[in-house]
């Protein structure tokens, strides 16, 4: 519906379900997500070894004050390493580099 400035905050879910619950139970107590909330945003980024594919799953809720929640989700396939040009393999390290958050 609309678009959002970086401004808001962050949650990473820990990398075992265990650990994910946990946080996000903690996070529902505390009321993370308020009547001030307008949107909520779930990414995650996959790779499947076995088709040499990544995929970027982009999930959101927005909470428009006029009417019920929206949601919208995006599932994006990447394929790297195709033919392994050079520059594939530079693409690989950049997206690698930009997944771990050191981009």
């Amino acid at each position: 519906l609309t678009r959002y400035n970086e401004s808001g905050y962050i949650v990473h879910l820990p990398n075992n379900k265990a650990g994910a619950l946990e946080l996000l139970s903690t996070l529902r107590a505390n009321d993370w997500i308020s009547k001030a909330t307008t949107a909520a945003f779930a990414e995650i980024t996959l790779y499947n070894p076995a088709y040499n594919t990544f995929v970027d799953v982009q999930y959101v809720t927005e909470l428009p004050d006029f009417s019920k929640p929206v949601s919208t989700a995006v599932i994006a396939p990447l394929h790297v390493l195709y033919r392994n040009s050079s520059e594939e393999v530079l693409l690989f390290f950049v997206l690698a580099a930009y997944i771990c958050g050191l981009v």
